[in-house]
C-alpha cells in the first residue's frame, strides 16, 4: 500500500481526512503520484530555521490533490494513543506550563501531536479552480481561480531534475519572484501547490529568496486507486481568513502525557511559519 493511503483490498484512496470510507467521497480518479521535498523557512524564538517535509502531487483524470500525505495517517494514530492514555488515567492535571514542558521531557508516555500540514488543495480542469480544504476545528475552504498560478514566462534555462530534461520559466506569485523546472517528457500540465499551465510537469519550483522550494524525490503509478473528499458541507471563507486558520492549525502543538497517575494536555507553539501567499 502507499504510504500515508486508505487502502481496500487492492484499491487505494487518497485525500479526506474522516475515519472512513463512507464518509468520504470520490471526485476523481488517481494515475500517478509525485513526492516532492518542501524545503521552507520558519520562525522559532525569533531566529530563522530551515524546515523539511514531504509533500503528494496526485494527479488523477480531470485535476490533481496536493497534500501532506501522512497527515490523515498522524493523526488517526496520535487519536488512537491519545484514547488510550487517557483511559487509563484517574483524573486531569493542571499546573503551569512551564512545570508541565519540563514533566514532559521526562515522561516516557509523552504523545507528540504535531500532525504536519492538514490543508489539502484540489485543482479542477473543467472549472478552472483550486480549492483549499483545511479540516481543523470545523471544515472551511478557500476556491480561487486557477489562472492565477498559471502565469509563466518561459526563459532559456535547462537543467536536469530527478533525472528529467527540465525547461524553465519565471512567475510572480504571491508577492514572490519564483522559477519553475518543468519537463515535458511528462506532458502533464500540472505542479506542486497551486501551480500548473507549463507545457509539462513542474518537477521543481522555488522563490528567489529560498524561502520556499518544491523538489520531486519520486514517481509512482496507480492502477486502483482514487482521489477522495471529505463528505461534508464546507464553510466557504477569504484567501485571508483560510490563511489565518491554516497558520494557527500548523504553528499549534498538542502534547498529553501522564504523571502521578494523572494525565496533562499541553498546547505549545513551537514555530511560526512564513505564507506564501
Amino acid at each position: 500500500m502507499a504510504i500515508g493511503a486508505t487502502a481496500e483490498g487492492d484499491t487505494i484512496f487518497w485525500g479526506g481526512i474522516k475515519k472512513s470510507i463512507e464518509q468520504r467521497v470520490v471526485v476523481d480518479s488517481a494515475q500517478y503520484g509525485v513526492f516532492y521535498r518542501f524545503s521552507h523557512k520558519a520562525l522559532h524564538e525569533g531566529d530563522t530555521v530551515s524546515m523539511t517535509d514531504t509533500m503528494l502531487l496526485v494527479l488523477g483524470s480531470y485535476g490533481s490533490l496536493f497534500l501532506d500525505p501522512y497527515y490523515r495517517e498522524r493523526v488517526q494514530k496520535w487519536q488512537k494513543s491519545s484514547l488510550a492514555l487517557a483511559r487509563k488515567a484517574n483524573g486531569a492535571g493542571d499546573l503551569p506550563l512551564e512545570e508541565m514542558l519540563e514533566l514532559s521531557k521526562a515522561s516516557d508516555n509523552y504523545l507528540d501531536g504535531n500532525h504536519g500540514d492538514p490543508v489539502q488543495i484540489y485543482k479542477d480542469i473543467k472549472t478552472h479552480s483550486v480549492t483549499s480544504v483545511l479540516v481543523y476545528k470545523g471544515d472551511v475552504e478557500c476556491t480561487q481561480d486557477i489562472s492565477s498560478y498559471s502565469s509563466w514566462i518561459l526563459s532559456e534555462d535547462t537543467a536536469m531534475v530527478f533525472n528529467y530534461p527540465c525547461l524553465t520559466a519565471t512567475g510572480l506569485f504571491g508577492g514572490r519572484n519564483y522559477k519553475a523546472w518543468f519537463t515535458t517528457e511528462i506532458p502533464i500540465s500540472d505542479g506542486p501547490w497551486k501551480w500548473s499551465g507549463l507545457p509539462g510537469l513542474i518537477l521543481k519550483v522555488e522563490d528567489e529568496n529560498n524561502c520556499f522550494c518544491f523538489e520531486a524525490i519520486g514517481l509512482e503509478w496507480y492502477q486502483h486507486a482514487y482521489i477522495l473528499k471529505d463528505n461534508v458541507d464546507y464553510e466557504s471563507c477569504s484567501l485571508e481568513q483560510f490563511n489565518k486558520m491554516a497558520e494557527k492549525s500548523r504553528s499549534e502543538n498538542f502534547g498529553c502525557f501522564m504523571h502521578d497517575g494523572l494525565i496533562y494536555w499541553l498546547t505549545v507553539k513551537p514555530y511560526k511559519y512564513l505564507l506564501m501567499e
